[in-house]
């Protein structure tokens, strides 16, 4: 990952943490936390598509979905598992929208079948889905743009 990268995905975690969190209650097992947080560029000095190389005993897999509903257009990740959901302390999701506001939130130690489902646009939104060991060590295991396909 290179340092315009690096600085981006920090200044976007300092926008999360320092605008607070609220719990929708709409998923299972996580909080959520959306918040509306303009920023000069929305992610798009980073090459979505980009993950991380995960060790094999600390991969895992999600599925994402973005909802085809123009009334609402969220987006649901779906823990699927794998050789390090044991090892696995959060999944996180933040979703950047096109006009710059960002939603996130995350799932704690999560077992297969919990969802997080956080708002979506009728545009093309950017999902980045990070995996984070009890050490505090991340990966980026998803980075996409998902279209409105209403």
């Amino acid at each position: 990952m290179n340092s315009k990268s690096v600085l981006i995905v920090a200044s976007i975690i300092c926008f999360i943490l320092i605008a607070g969190c609220t719990d929708t209650g709409k998923n299972s097992g996580g909080t959520t936390e959306q918040t509306t947080v303009p920023i000069a560029s929305p992610l798009t000095s980073a090459e979505p598509g980009i993950t991380d190389k995960v060790p094999s005993i600390y991969e895992v897999a999600v599925q994402v979905e973005k909802s085809t509903l123009a009334n609402d257009p969220a987006i649901t990740t779906t823990f699927r598992g794998g050789a390090g959901m044991n090892s696995l302390s959060k999944i996180s999701m933040t979703v950047t929208h096109p006009d710059g506001s960002i939603a996130s939130g995350s799932i704690d130690h999560p077992l297969v079948g919990n969802t997080l489902t956080l708002a979506g646009s009728l545009g093309k939104d950017r999902v980045v889905i990070m995996s984070e060991l009890p050490n505090g060590k991340k990966y980026r295991i998803y980075d996409e743009y998902l279209s409105y396909r209403g």
